[in-house]
């Protein structure tokens, strides 16, 4: 309980605030932190540590974040344990191009290019900054909630998954779900660029600006399709439908009036909506 004042030398160091309520741990480029008790009444109180090159967080919410006007660090090593933690890269200062691998046991956080990182157990929300973004799924039944920021091109890539996915492009976000314990329910927002695994996938929905990528196993067997049976979800002008070009490298959904273009790539099926589409299939493939 209370402000402590923590310095862990030379090696390679823990502070463990496992069994207490929820933390926030803001990284500075002086390599210190600083950890708070994020409730009122906390027993944890204002904690800095130097020298600490891993922070183990609370049995709750955890955040981890850049301290105000500090840029991304590395070498460092943040453990949410339980309770669902988020990392905050839009807090570091700079513009950067972040890479982050989602893996529940042995994930990493870098600037996309370099090869030192902060490593990652235990995190299961992002939010990232106005860089463009590439987060890497895991093949684990973990519900992620993730945040790409600001640029028109940040990419989720679950090329990783082991079974098909179902993938719903809504108006505010994209939800991916898995079965069987395999791949949780993950939930973008501002993340354009959607990369699914080798099994056979479905996508329900449309949305301007966004690609999805439904990749082909290694025997091009797979079966993945696009559904737009869903009002909803692809909205009508009136009796127009969609035109549906199942051009395996270069495929797109696209309303008629071409206010709307959603980028389709390694698909073979579709279903359409109630008004009037056009289909267009690639030689060899649907």
């Amino acid at each position: 309980a209370g402000d402590d004042t923590l310095d862990g030398g030379i090696g390679v160091d823990q502070a463990s605030y496992a069994g207490n309520e929820s933390v926030t741990v803001e990284w500075s480029t002086s390599g210190s932190a600083v950890v708070k008790g994020l409730s009122s009444g906390s027993i944890v109180g204002t904690d800095t540590l130097t020298s600490i090159e891993e922070v183990l967080g609370g049995d709750a919410n955890d955040l981890f974040q850049a301290a105000t006007g500090n840029a991304f660090v590395t070498g460092v090593a943040w453990d949410g344990s339980a309770g669902t933690d988020t990392l905050n890269l839009a807090s570091a200062s700079g513009a950067n191009n972040f890479k982050v691998n989602f893996s529940a046991a042995s994930g990493y956080a870098l600037i996309d290019g370099s090869n030192v990182s902060q490593s990652l157990r235990n995190i299961e929300n992002l939010t990232l900054g106005a860089g463009r973004d590439t987060i890497i799924g895991d093949n684990a039944g973990i519900n992620n909630v993730i945040n790409g920021g600001g640029d028109s091109a940040d990419e989720y890539d679950l090329t990783v998954a082991s079974i098909g996915l179902a993938v719903t492009v809504n108006a505010g976000n994209i939800v991916v779900r898995g079965t069987s314990g395999v791949v949780g329910t993950d939930v973008l927002s501002n993340v354009e660029i959607v990369r699914t695994g080798e099994s056979n996938d479905t996508i329900f929905g449309v949305r301007n600006g966004i690609t999805i990528d439904a990749n082909d196993n290694t025997s091009n067997n797979d079966t993945d399709s696009i559904d737009l049976s869903d009002a909803l979800l692809a909205p009508l002008s009136g009796s127009d439908g969609y035109t549906v070009n199942l051009d395996h490298a270069a495929g797109s959904v696209r309303s008629k009036d071409g206010s709307v273009n959603q980028v389709l790539k390694h698909f073979e099926n579709a279903v359409g909506t109630a008004g009037n589409d056009t289909f267009l299939f690639d030689f060899g493939f649907g």
